[in-house]
């Protein structure tokens, strides 16, 4: 008999009841209905519950996933540990459980609750490991990009270098370090510090192993500065098109590593082609830009990586409007059942329409003369250079 059993990080719960207004243990206990002795056997990193009262635990904190409760299982066979079907820490949650409970977190858009486990994390190094120092600073560095909070982000990164150089300057050279520096690039990147970002991923891109992180942020870089108020139409031309190329290499390496990054990289070549279409060829670069976003949310979706699922909803809805068209549902690749239904029930209502069947994630048609590709309304133009700068932000 197999029974699934996890157990939780304290910090993780305890920044989800802080921002859900529960005051202590006895009053989440009271709200999930789990009793209190288990909900301090399930958060101390010895024990382990069973998974029907973490989902209970989740409903009540008002999160989608146990994933969110940073929560780690096993597989309880015959009272011994047997091979699971998720990570298993042995001996209960150590550091590196830890420090992958946070990254499932931000992942799953509750990038708040991780911050405060990555912080956890770097106090209870050893502080000669500096190995797995270098790879929770990485962590919690990324955890405050997400955040916006740049400063904050470059100023433990600027710690780690000067802690780094002070035990070993071999490890300034070292690829945990050189995370560090990538995501402190970001920071740099979105405060404004376009060429000290440039830098920095140039040199990285010379290094396999970051080689197309840093040609995507070189793309986005170039993709900022083509948004520039007041650019010559020819260099914004040139502008997007070497970051469509970056972008486009990029797509292609991460699709054959089957690396979820290709995702990002389908989000911003739409992006490009959002705004080439404000410069030429409306039409064609519109379709392109609502076709990357759909694979892009596919790929998210396959992934439950919340955070970007819901900001590519959101660009594809940004599209539509723009395209002049009503928005059928905010998930392409998965239409909503009562969707389907309202469209079934509309065509039984006309039998003397025959209508087309389209792909998943094709917008309706408006109408007009018909497109010559098949199942496909034709774009319309993005109605104005105002309306596409504003709308590409969330792209």
């Amino acid at each position: 008999m197999r029974a699934q059993t996890v157990a939780l990080n304290r910090l993780a719960v305890v920044s989800l009841m802080s921002l859900n207004g529960i005051k202590d243990f006895k009053a989440l206990e009271e709200k999930s209905k789990v009793k209190y002795r288990t909900i301090m056997r399930s958060i101390d990193g010895k024990h382990f519950i069973m998974i029907e009262s973490a989902r209970l635990l989740a409903t009540a904190l008002n999160v989608d996933s146990i994933w969110d409760l940073g929560a780690r299982y096993r597989l309880d066979v015959l009272g011994t540990r047997s091979d699971a079907v998720g990570p298993v820490i042995p001996g209960g949650i150590t550091l590196r459980g830890e420090l992958q409970a946070s990254l499932d977190c931000d992942m799953r858009g509750n990038t708040e609750a991780a911050v405060p486990i990555a912080k956890d994390v770097l106090t209870k190094i050893d502080p000669n490991d500096l190995h797995s120092y270098l790879v929770a600073t990485a962590k919690l560095i990324s955890y405050y990009c997400n955040l916006g909070r740049h400063d904050e982000a470059l100023d433990v990164c600027e710690k780690a270098r000067v802690f780094a150089a002070a035990k070993d300057k071999k490890s300034l050279q070292s690829d945990e370090w050189l995370w560090c520096e990538f995501h402190g690039a970001i920071a740099k990147r979105r405060n404004g510090d376009h060429a000290g970002a440039r830098e920095i991923f140039v040199r990285l891109s010379r290094l396999t192993r970051h080689r197309w992180g840093a040609l995507h942020q070189l793309a986005v870089i170039e993709i900022i500065e083509a948004r520039r108020p007041l650019l010559d139409s020819k260099l914004r031309m040139e502008l997007l098109l070497s970051a469509e190329k970056k972008l486009t290499h990029c797509r292609d390496a991460w699709s054959k590593l089957k690396d979820h990054r290709e995702a990002y990289s389908r989000r911003r070549i739409a992006e490009v082609h959002f705004l080439l279409a404000e410069l030429r060829d409306a039409d064609k670069h519109m379709l392109i830009a609502h076709e990357e976003l759909v694979e892009a949310l596919q790929i998210f979706t396959e992934r439950n990586l919340k955070r970007y699922m819901d900001a590519t909803k959101i660009a594809l809805r940004v599209l539509f409007v723009i395209k002049g068209k009503q928005v059928a549902h905010t998930q392409p690749m998965v239409p909503d059942p009562q969707i389907r239904r309202a469209q079934k029930q509309t065509k039984d209502a006309s039998p003397g329409k025959v209508e087309e069947t389209k792909p998943r994630g094709t917008p309706p048609e408006q109408p007009g003369p018909k497109s010559t590709q098949r199942g496909r309304g034709k774009p319309k133009g993005s109605g104005g250079r105002a309306a596409a700068a504003g709308a590409s932000d969330v792209i």
